[in-house]
């Protein structure tokens, strides 16, 4: 049965989880200041659209679950999340295809939506209307996007903030599932849009091999020439690979990465000993006046302040 939510987040933590339904596998914020974010869904029988807003800068990886296919796009005025490295422009839409696995990451204030159904469905309602096959390529692909599929897509989102009650309707629900799915296959029918400046294809994957080897390597001081060396690939191809698609080196996403590994842990109060200094070593931090620095940059407080708040004094020793 149809249903539908808007929800507004506080925390990122709560609002990564909230998008797992989109294949959210990790969700880091790349910048300080108050989180806020705004998510919309409206889940229908065939397909599912959500609309999203969102103010603070971060980076997140995610997973396209297997037989499904999102439909990304900028909304309104604002700038889409960069999806591996690319950003669809007004007007336009991305297709991500089974299992496909990419970085998102946004830049600030960003507003986007996205539309999510079953490979296998929309392949059939392509045959059914066109006559032809209709083959999605796992590989993100960029489209021009009908505008009957974004003033639906708006309409909804629209009605599922002010009247969800009567979006949910099952005729209502119904008459607007099928009307997207024409937008859909009416896009579709026509090519792709050129293809936009990419890597050569046996350099794709890269950054994908890079983010899936860095959890058997937790709390390691991972350097450049050895990343490279387990990837097969030379430490200039590794890191313009990763200022592409994660806007930053290698080694400052793993520091990211440690940062907020540390951060949530104070948070949670998952302490084995009440030693800040510690646990930034634990994540491979040596320099722990940097560590520290870094932290206040990104959270906006120093790491003994966050423990202090929530566990007592807690004192940071070099």
């Amino acid at each position: 049965m149809p249903g539908s939510a808007t929800s507004v987040f506080g925390e990122p933590a709560d609002f990564g989880a909230a998008l797992h339904n989109h294949g959210n596998v990790n969700f880091y914020l790349t910048g300080h200041g108050r989180f806020i974010a705004r998510l919309t869904m409206f889940k229908m029988y065939r397909l599912g659209i959500t609309g999203v807003a969102e103010h603070l800068p971060r980076i997140g990886f995610l997973a396209v679950p297997p037989d499904t296919v999102q439909i990304v796009f900028p909304v309104g005025d604002r700038p889409s999340p960069i999806w591996g490295g690319c950003q669809p422009a007004s007007g336009e839409l991305m297709t991500l295809g089974p299992d496909h696995r990419v970085h998102v990451r946004t830049n600030g204030l960003c507003r986007w939506g996205a539309i999510w159904l079953s490979a296998q469905v929309l392949a059939g309602y392509f045959h059914e209307l066109t006559g032809n096959t209709l083959t999605i390529a796992p590989a993100a692909q960029l489209w021009r996007s009908p505008r009957s599929m974004r003033q639906l897509h708006a309409a909804a989102i629209r009605a599922v903030d002010v009247r969800p009650e009567t979006i949910v309707n099952a005729k209502a629900a119904h008459g607007m599932e099928q009307q997207l799915i024409e937008a859909l296959v009416k896009c579709f029918s026509d090519r792709p849009l050129p293809e936009q400046p990419r890597p050569r294809h046996s350099l794709e994957g890269i950054v994908v091999r890079f983010e899936e080897l860095l959890p058997g390597r937790r709390g390691e001081a991972l350097r450049e020439e050895e990343l490279s060396a387990e990837l097969g690939v030379s430490t200039t191809c590794l890191r313009a690979c990763c200022m592409r698609e994660l806007g930053m080196s290698p080694v400052t996403y793993i520091r990211l990465r440690a940062l907020h590994w540390v951060h949530d842990i104070v948070q949670r109060g998952t302490l084995d000993v009440e030693n800040v200094s510690q646990i930034a070593r634990d994540h491979g931090f040596r320099d722990l006046g940097r560590f520290a620095e870094s932290y206040r940059s990104l959270f906006g407080q120093l790491p003994s302040t966050t423990s202090r708040r929530l566990h007592g004094q807690v004192v940071i020793k070099p």
